[in-house]
């Protein structure tokens, strides 16, 4: 009789009222790699420092979960009839990590610092012929050379505390502690990391900031776990010493062994793949019939195909997808070994008869060569070809070496650490050929990854591309509000560019982000960059109350 009774109250609870989300909890995530600059100025660099800094730093706009621009530090802004001035009301109050107030003197300096070419932010393209001022303490004004019509999305840069970093100079900035010990105006703040032995950081954690201007989120604390790979990220998650992952592949995910307790949210970014080719490197990628022949030879369907499990969208040009003004897309070109050995023929590397001994490559097959201009030896067909350890493109890495190969190309595959790939290779342009991925913002203008003034690093123009032609067309482009010429100008940047071959365009991953069920309250609709799923962090929960209906 008790026991029924006391089943009807429960009921009765039940039926009266409804599960809500509750504060509190930890939330375990791993990641891949490690921090380096938690610090909104050097973040692009590394997925880990970029993920963090999203979650801790608060640009004037930011990012709703529709991939649309919204107030964050900002409480409105306006900008004038000629789009050339943007003025910017900050909301009062707002206190950093350390209790300072946050004000215009911050706005100002942390963009003066990005347009410093001294302290080589890969931000500086963004605010070069960009004039910041201070009207007074919660006003700023920035006035622009010329009209930009991707400009607002600048806005979203994290603004850094004034006070803690306008002592250190150029020299020291990089080598600074701030960078992993940060003081923010996020929603959360940092609070302690750990490292191994060897002085890697393998745990960082994260704990709500009480005095975030906001919305403040559910969870209590975000924990971090930093793994070298996506094997040893997986074999975390199957341990249970994390509940996510910031991303895996589509050939990974069968190896998440309780897949039925995982939520694996699908979602397609603006980021590409492509082999970009540093001709001045190698005497046989600066002629372009050398390119079309390996381009010919590139079966980029069997790649989506085959490596990832259908999980992608083939490109052939970095407009072909996603892209809001709607350039139309580059035809795919078939893949055709024959037609890529006419032309090599045709363009004078040939294939040395075996009574002279000739030099085969991995498959077998005798390299070609030819003797170009008035040198005295023959030039192999051989490239270096220059990846990361990341499986997927470790993968893509082998498969078009063996494509390559066989129309009589010698392929050196290296594989290395990705921390490796941005040091020793990247910033120094030191690679023949170089596969890799770009990832672009919510208005993917291409300049910071084609115009030939950003062939050097900071730059994103890994092919070192220089075309005055495209050069005029990007300039006049991002210059311009009206969305019809504008298309039309990417429209012709993409024909001249496709046309000259400085990189092979692959492909579009899927994004996939696996949560444990135990996590609420994600709803990602669209977002441009991996960090951004934490774009609405303030709904996510663990816990549950119970409240009157």
């Amino acid at each position: 009789m008790f026991i029924a009774a006391f089943s009807w109250l429960i009921i009765g609870y039940q039926q009266k009222t409804q599960a809500t989300a509750s504060s509190g909890g930890i939330y375990p995530e791993g990641l891949i790699g490690q921090p380096r600059y938690i610090n909104p100025l050097f973040s692009s660099y590394n997925d880990p420092d970029r993920d963090l800094t999203s979650l801790i730093f608060s640009g004037l706009l930011k990012y709703d979960c529709q991939g649309e621009l919204v107030p964050d530090l900002a409480e409105k802004y306006t900008v004038s009839q000629d789009g050339k001035t943007y003025d910017v009301i900050i909301k009062n109050d707002i206190k950093w990590s350390d209790g300072e107030e946050l004000n215009a003197d911050d706005i100002i300096y942390t963009i003066q610092t990005a347009q410093d070419p001294s302290f080589n932010s890969p931000l500086r393209p963004n605010w070069q012929g960009v004039n910041v001022e201070k009207i007074d303490q919660y006003n700023i004004r920035f006035t622009l050379k010329t009209p930009y019509a991707p400009f607002l999305h600048h806005l979203t840069t994290g603004i850094l505390p004034r006070h803690i970093w306008q002592s250190i100079d150029a020299t020291n900035f990089p080598l600074a502690q701030h960078h992993l010990s940060p003081i923010s105006s996020g929603p959360y703040r940092f609070k302690k990391l750990q490292k191994d032995a060897d002085g890697n950081i393998r745990y960082l954690e994260l704990t709500l900031f009480k005095d975030y201007f906001g919305p403040k989120p559910n969870i209590e604390t975000l924990a971090f776990r930093f793994y070298p790979n996506q094997d040893d990220a997986i074999a975390g998650l199957n341990k249970g010493e994390v509940d996510g992952l910031s991303y895996i592949t589509a050939q990974n995910k069968n190896k998440i062994q309780d897949i039925a307790d995982v939520d694996l949210t699908s979602i397609q970014l603006p980021r590409y793949f492509a082999i970009f080719f540093n001709q001045s490197q190698n005497k046989a990628l600066a002629t372009k019939e050398v390119r079309q022949a390996l381009n010919l030879t590139t079966d980029k369907k069997a790649i989506v195909d085959d490596l990832l499990n259908g999980q992608g969208q083939i490109i052939n040009s970095p407009l072909d997808f996603n892209f809001p003004l709607k350039v139309a897309p580059i035809v795919n070109t078939d893949v055709n070994p024959s037609q890529a050995q006419e032309i090599l023929d045709k363009a004078g590397w040939k294939q040395p008869p075996d009574e002279q001994s000739p030099v085969k490559n991995d498959q077998g097959i005798t390299i070609r060569q030819k003797t170009i201009g008035r040198d005295a030896a023959p030039t192999l067909l051989e490239i270096d070809l220059v990846t990361t350890d990341w499986p997927e493109l470790s993968d893509v890495g082998q498969l078009v070496k063996k494509q390559w190969e066989q129309i009589g190309a010698k392929i050196n595959l290296q594989i290395v650490e990705l921390a490796a790939i941005q040091q020793d290779f990247i910033k120094s342009r030191n690679y023949q050929a170089l596969l890799f991925g770009e990832i672009l913002s919510a208005d993917p203008d291409p300049f910071a990854f084609w115009h030939s003034s950003q062939k050097k690093d900071p730059g994103l123009n890994l092919a070192l591309y220089d075309n005055p032609k495209t050069d005029k067309l990007l300039e006049e482009a991002r210059q311009e509000s009206n969305s019809d010429i504008r298309t039309q100008k990417y429209q012709e940047f993409q024909k001249i560019l496709t046309d000259d071959l400085p990189a092979i365009f692959l492909y579009n991953p899927v994004y996939l982000y696996p949560v444990s069920h135990k996590l609420k309250g994600v709803n990602i609709t669209r977002i441009y960059l991996p960090n951004q799923r934490f774009c609405q962090i303030e709904d996510w929960y663990l816990k549950t109350k119970r409240i009157p209906k």
